[in-house]
């Protein structure tokens, strides 16, 4: 089975250095859950999307997991 979570945050409204800081946090979220939950083997994929029409900014983990 294929799993996924995201982590999200708003991104206007604010000045260069404190989107880079709220865009480096995420990843640093995304980071701790493939560290601390997954297995090297479950991980797929991590992607970055920023939708600008949104003022938001994902990075999405994708991740296999057993079947309940």
């Amino acid at each position: 089975m294929i799993a996924y979570k995201s982590f999200t945050a708003g991104i206007a409204g604010f000045t260069a250095k404190i989107t880079r800081q709220k865009m480096e946090n995420l990843r640093e979220e995304a980071r701790a859950f493939v560290n601390q939950t997954l297995e090297p083997d479950q991980l797929i994929n991590i992607a970055e999307t920023c939708m600008d029409n949104h003022n938001l900014f994902a990075v999405t983990v994708w991740y296999r997991k057993d079947a309940p």
